[in-house]
């Protein structure tokens, strides 16, 4: 399995006749709106949406008001969801749009690695599709929340009630949507991502080299006693008394 092929049509595209490709064809609409036949199926192509496309299957444009996309042709592509058309929603941070970009880039720079690169670019692209095809359905907002948590728990400084709001919505509807959809609030999800870090960083041989108050800074807390009552209620146990545990391992 490997990429062939990569594009980015110009923006604004108002007719795409129905065809047929010898391989499967991975669509990934990044503006506009548009409705995509694929066989006998009809699928809205709005931002975000990747619809894989099999090979010989007849594939077009019905209707639209204009729109860009960026297409993957791949060899001997293995669907990771057991359907004719496999569709998917890219996330909030955008990342198969990221990735796809990057190794658009790559199949037009001129490098003595550029093959592997391109390779190791589409297995990424492909490991994501089969997360998608595994994981929990979360809402867009809630997704772009979560991912936002993630890139910025380590920061001291980091608001989380600034990241809420960011999202035009308002904290405490946030907190009940976030609640609904996860079973926990942001403010348990961030905690539980700065002791899950807390826990691996401890679980180095010799912590790391890093002192407890250096892994509370690490994630995101100043305060390292704090930090450790935290630990404590999340593992029953002190941060010292985990490194301790762990240490034995090596």
């Amino acid at each position: 399995m490997r990429a062939l092929m990569t594009g980015i049509t110009q923006s604004n595209v108002i007719r795409c006749d129905l065809h047929t490709h010898d391989c499967w064809e991975l669509v990934l609409c990044i503006q506009g709106e548009s409705r995509l036949q694929v066989g006998e199926r009809i699928i809205p192509f709005t931002p975000g949406v990747i619809v894989c496309q099999p090979p010989h299957l007849l594939h077009g444009l019905i209707e639209t008001k204009g729109y860009q996309d960026l297409w993957i042709q791949v060899e001997d592509f293995a669907p990771p969801i057991p359907d004719e058309v496999p569709v998917f929603a890219d996330d909030g941070g955008k990342r198969f749009f990221l990735l796809a970009q990057m190794m658009h880039e790559a199949f037009f720079t001129r490098d003595v690695n550029q093959e592997k690169l391109i390779g190791a670019l589409w297995n990424a692209l492909y490991q994501l599709l089969c997360s998608k095809a595994t994981e929990n359905t979360y809402s867009p907002v809630v997704q772009q929340l979560m991912q936002e948590m993630i890139r910025n728990f380590a920061l001291r400084d980091y608001s989380l009630s600034d990241t809420i709001r960011a999202t035009g919505y308002c904290v405490d509807y946030m907190r009940r949507l976030f609640h609904a959809e996860t079973g926990c609030t942001p403010m348990e999800y961030l905690t539980r991502l700065r002791i899950e870090n807390a826990r691996r960083l401890l679980a180095l041989p010799n912590g790391g080299g890093h002192s407890v108050r250096q892994v509370a800074l690490l994630c995101g807390y100043d305060d390292p006693y704090y930090f450790s009552r935290l630990f404590c209620r999340h593992t029953g146990c002190s941060p010292r008394e985990y490194q301790k545990l762990h240490d034995h391992e090596f």
